[in-house]
């Protein structure tokens, strides 16, 4: 029944870009992907493992006119040899359910449709689509972040060429018991505003989250150690946060941004907050794009609960490294995370000096990175989690990233990256941790064909 169902959505979308012209106009877009992983995590003397990707996604967009328009995407994704996705289960997907981890091969990603409010500019997007707030200096939020599409509701309105208005309602999570007619869900409410001067440009936003506890939404946080291991309810999630971008000397370009969250169980004496900063500033040259970036997120006291001093997310990421942050080029949500999946950097703070755009042949460029990187968790913590799981202030690393793209034609890229991670963990049976750890390493290798 799936392959059959799969089989339906793809002849549906290919007899569809075949159809005669009409009032309809159809363009088809995708993307193939096929990528290798080989990892080594930091356990002392422990294996290596490799992974082959395949990931696909193929999408067609329904243009009525300017003022009326639809989008449908299909997308799977599965390692060669294994015809279900192991990384991906209800307790961790996003949208409560009809996403790729749910199904072995293929299901819908997106599906909305655009329309524009008569007689204005302002344009609703109903349906699953990408939502995020505005990324960071250093790119994608801590927050939240759109690499999970989630059902819901967006209007942006620009008021004129200086000022925009954005914002959504999306439902992330959905528990349904037909038995209690009862429903846990966890709903996101963001309102952002844009205003553009001259070589300057400041994005506040904020948002709300209602989160009930059996919703079914992977969120980083509000874990205790020992006994306090269990969930602590229901709880609402404030965030608020703004990026500031200076271009007024262009090529020179500089990038700051905050956010600040807050999130309160009911019916608990619980509670979680904490904040993060960053700022990037870059110079563009002809032959590549020096930059130098830092960040500080807020950790832990002594005694506090794990990740009560952090700032709460639902899946955040951040794009500070190739290898311990999982970000860089490569495909983020199909890769497995062997050096902690630590996504969003809550409870860090470090410094990155990169050089990205290095081309001196056409259709070929580098990128290279070194990251240093130590927890702002409290020292005493060091028993609540292995040291790539929750950096205290004695766990620190650097690492060094290094990635080449080679565009073999218009719409056929080849990447290959390496990172390599050089461990300064603490140690011993007085931190509640093993008595050493191995440096940590990376390399992946993707062909993409993008249309």
């Amino acid at each position: 029944m799936k392959k059959l169902l799969t089989l339906g959505l793809a002849a549906g979308l290919v007899m569809a870009a075949s159809a005669p012209a009409s009032a309809i106009d159809v363009k088809m877009d995708g993307l193939y992907t096929f990528q290798y992983d080989w990892e080594k995590n930091f356990t002392k003397d422990g294996p290596s493992m490799d992974y082959q990707w395949q990931y696909v996604r193929v999408g067609a967009t329904f243009t009525a006119s300017e003022a009326l328009s639809g989008y449908f995407q299909v997308e799977g994704r599965w390692q060669w040899g294994n015809g279900t996705d192991p990384l991906a289960t209800k307790s961790t997907d996003l949208t409560g359910g009809n996403q790729p981890g749910d199904y072995p091969n293929a299901a819908v990603r997106m599906a909305y449709i655009d329309w524009l409010v008569p007689g204005t500019p302002v344009k609703v997007r109903m349906g699953r689509q990408a939502l995020a707030p505005v990324a960071v200096a250093t790119g994608k939020n801590p927050a939240f972040w759109q690499s999970d599409p989630a059902d819901g509701i967006a209007i942006s309105a620009p008021i004129n060429d200086m000022f925009a208005v954005n914002a959504f309602w999306a439902r992330y999570g959905r528990n349904t018991s037909w038995v209690t007619c009862d429903a846990d869900t966890a709903d996101l409410f963001y309102l952002g505003g844009s205003m553009k001067l001259d070589g300057f440009q400041l994005q506040p936003w904020v948002a709300f989250a209602a989160v009930d506890e059996g919703s079914l939404i992977g969120i980083n946080g509000f874990r205790g150690n020992d006994s306090q291991m269990a969930g602590h309810g229901d709880s609402n999630i404030y965030w608020a946060g703004a990026t500031a971008t200076l271009n007024l000397f262009d090529p020179f370009v500089a990038k700051a941004s905050f956010v600040y969250g807050d999130r309160n169980f009911k019916g608990a004496d619980a509670a979680q907050h904490g904040w993060f900063a960053d700022a990037v500033v870059s110079y563009k040259t002809p032959y590549g794009t020096p930059s130098l970036a830092g960040w500080y997120a807020s950790g832990d006291n002594d005694g506090d609960y794990q990740y009560q001093g952090n700032l709460p997310g639902i899946a955040g990421r951040n794009a500070l490294s190739m290898g311990f942050f999982n970000g860089g080029p490569f495909m983020d949500n199909i890769r497995q995370h062997a050096h902690g999946n630590h996504h969003s950097a809550s409870g860090t703070w470090g410094v990155r000096l990169a050089m990205d755009n290095i081309s001196f042949l056409q259709d070929l460029s580098h990128s290279v990175a070194v990251v240093f990187t130590q927890g702002t968790n409290d020292k005493q913590n060091t028993g609540y989690d292995d040291p790539w799981l929750y950096m205290t202030s004695k766990d620190r690393f650097v690492e060094f990233d290094f990635t080449t793209t080679y565009k073999i034609y218009k719409n056929l890229s080849a990447i290959f990256g390496v990172a390599y991670i050089v461990e300064d963990f603490k140690t011993g049976a007085e931190y509640t941790r093993a008595d050493s750890y191995d440096n940590g390493w990376g390399i992946s290798a993707q062909i993409s064909y993008a249309f």
